[in-house]
């Protein structure tokens, strides 16, 4: 899995620079007339166009240099400057003249640094030529700024910056070499900020007043596309055609806020990569580069795919009791519907009687810019609720040896959006809003209604054993975890609120608030396989005000609650505190493990709620549990094993199995 870049390879062609180990080439500016040939005694820019002898050749007197002379077109020459370079040229009195000779001498006076042009004037004497080096030195440095490739833009590095990179050189003649080691630091800047395809890649002619304009090629993303990789991580198949992926183009490319035209800058797309891989669609996901089709200066950003084989799941499972006779669960989930990563997910059970929960979810609306998703569910759920279960003191109905059953018909539609309307802001505060349905049903194996238990305590708030719960629901959270599937940094804040409407004969009114605090810290304990470790610390709590149904008090104990207890089996209470601690580590390439501690507390309130479930059964209220647990990825799914001890002494163990297709 990538999700993280930090280094980044470009294409060849797409940009290059100059090596710093040599000076920079400064252009010169052209003029827009066509340049006037030499006339009379005017220096020629280049040699006279001599033939190389061949080494068996005679050469000619008028081919023998004769002197070797250096001026200077605006004024005299120091004379260490004029010693330093008559050292510099390699062609000796006395030798034959050759171009490549010359070429050599003219380079290797360039290569000092100081130098705007370096012209030759050859002279033809009775005894042979003179050799005439004409410099020109550059003006004196006051001023750098940047030009940018293409379209020649502001800069994104403040001119503020530039000045303070190139400050000591400023009220100095130019010379190219000194400028390598401030050049470095610009391109070394431009990395610290995320631009790691910026770099300088030329500069134009030094101006009279002294002004420098150094050409940056800033990597402006020209296209950004999508190729879809096999097993083998090619993008081609062995017939030469491309990958074909399930999931649609736009579904990935508008998880990217860089955009066509924007500058490419590495903690952006960083961002970007972790909100792809956290749709869940893929394996893995990587970065190319390719040369701009229209632009050879920009890039083209290629975002390679290779797509999870398992983007459906069937889990299926069956349970046999004294009492409710065997009963089997089938359940369907597709993670990514028609390519849109919509999610449709249903689960079946089948005994007594049959019931059934279907939902649909859309992350994000196609075409809504703010990221507005919503989930859509309805349900028949038939289920013994842990708010009559557990403890030590089992109660039943009235008339059989019987747990109460509560039977939920219902549905709900629930919208969702960042709280800003940013959707690139991965962690900043997410809103929610729906409304939510339900006609709730106490009664027993048959489906006979049982409004109370054998002590004569009720089961609903109703008399009737019947109640209709219409409910508006407001949530709040935000979401820093690097990972939602395996997190190993970051944190998970929830806020929830619920409303009840009064309607039909039960006219409820409950108000149930709850919160959820997770922090995750990357730690490095245990050396046993390389994967992420985290320290996790969780603290949640809620509170009922109002109208409190029984079913509806909060539940404590369980796999999902506090471990070592049985389902519900430590507390029913109006308000609740839960504190959980767990370190979770990787064994083997298909075996993690975790050492886990948690304590909850219905905070004294469970007698407050309708028909005191928890203190007719025994349940006290208030413990801590602490254990071990095993995480398998076997080839037929995740198998989890949970072992738990609590502090009454009880050992629970509960595990399950997800069998993906």
């Amino acid at each position: 899995m990538i999700v993280a870049i930090s280094s980044v390879t470009v294409a060849a062609g797409a940009i290059t620079a100059p090596s710093l180990n040599q000076p920079m080439q400064i252009m010169q500016a052209r003029s827009k007339k066509p340049n006037k040939k030499p006339t009379g005694k005017q220096p020629a820019e280049t040699p006279p166009q001599t033939a190389e002898p061949s080494p068996d050749s005679n050469p000619t007197p008028n081919n023998i240099l004769t002197e070797i002379d250096i001026k200077s077109e605006t004024g005299e020459l120091a004379t260490d400057l004029r010693d330093r370079l008559l050292k510099t040229i390699s062609t000796k009195i006395g030798q034959p003249i050759s171009q490549s000779q010359i070429d050599q001498d003219v380079q290797a006076i360039r290569s000092i640094g100081s130098f705007q042009s370096v012209r030759i004037q050859p002279e033809q004497t009775a005894k042979g030529t003179k050799l005439t080096f004409i410099v020109k030195a550059f003006s004196t440095l006051r001023q750098v700024s940047v030009k940018t490739l293409p379209g020649n833009s502001p800069s994104i590095i403040p001119a503020a910056e530039i000045d303070k990179i190139f400050s000591s050189l400023y009220g100095q003649p130019l010379n190219t070499t000194s400028l390598a080691e401030p050049v470095k630091k610009l391109n070394e800047l431009y990395k610290e900020r995320g631009y790691e395809l910026a770099q300088v890649v030329n500069a134009e002619s030094l101006t009279t007043d002294g002004k420098l304009v150094l050409v940056v090629a800033e990597g402006v993303i020209e296209d950004i596309q999508v190729r879809f990789m096999n097993a083998e991580r090619r993008p081609i198949d062995d017939q030469g055609q491309p990958i074909k992926g399930q999931t649609r183009d736009f579904i990935i490319t508008r998880e990217v806020a860089l955009r066509p035209g924007q500058i490419y800058n590495r903690k952006t797309i960083n961002g970007d990569l972790r909100r792809i891989y956290s749709l869940g669609q893929f394996e893995d996901l990587g970065l190319a580069f390719v040369p701009g089709k229209k632009d050879p200066s920009q890039v083209i950003l290629q975002i390679n795919v290779l797509e999870n084989r398992k983007t459906s799941s069937f889990n299926f499972g069956g349970t046999i009791g004294s009492s409710s006779g065997p009963v089997g669960n089938v359940g369907y989930k597709q993670l990514n519907l028609g390519g849109n990563n919509q999610t449709l997910g249903g689960n079946l059970a089948i005994g007594d009687r049959t019931s059934f929960d279907l939902s649909f979810n859309d992350p994000w609306i196609a075409g809504d810019p703010n990221r507005t998703g919503y989930e859509v569910s309805v349900f028949q759920r038939r289920n013994l609720p842990l708010i009559f279960e557990g403890g030590p003191k089992p109660i039943f109905l009235p008339y059989s040896q019987e747990t109460p059953r509560i039977e939920r018909t219902g549905g709900g539609i629930a919208f969702s959006r960042p709280l800003n309307g940013n959707p690139y802001d991965d962690g900043g505060w997410r809103t929610s809003l729906g409304v939510n349905y339900q006609k709730v049903t106490v009664q027993d194996f048959s489906g006979k209604t049982a409004p109370v238990d054998s002590a004569n305590q009720p089961l609903s708030f109703s008399k009737s054993g019947q109640d209709d719960l219409l409910a508006a629901q407001v949530g709040l959270y935000k979401d820093t975890r690097d990972s939602r599937l395996q997190p190993s940094q970051g944190s998970l804040i929830r806020f929830n609120a619920d409303q009840s409407v009064p309607i039909s004969d039960s006219k409820i009114s409950l108000t149930k608030l709850s919160g959820n605090y997770t922090q995750y810290i990357p730690i490095n304990l245990l050396n046993f396989d390389k994967g992420p470790q985290s320290l996790s610390f969780n603290i949640q709590g809620g509170t009922a005000l109002g109208d409190l149904p029984p079913y509806e008090a909060f539940a404590l104990g369980g796999v999902s609650s506090v471990r070592g207890y049985e389902d519900g089996g430590l507390a029913a209470g109006r308000s609740y505190l839960r504190l959980s601690t767990e370190y979770q580590f990787p064994i083997v390439s298909i075996l993690g493990g975790s050492i886990f501690a948690d304590y909850g507390t219905d905070l004294g309130t469970g007698a407050l709620v309708p028909g005191n479930p928890a203190g007719s059964r025994g349940k006290p209220g208030s413990g801590f549990g602490y254990g071990a647990a095993l995480r398998v990825n076997s080839p037929f799914g995740p198998l989890q094993f949970n072992y738990g001890l609590n502090d009454r002494g009880e050992t629970r163990i509960q595990f399950g199995l997800n069998i993906g297709q």
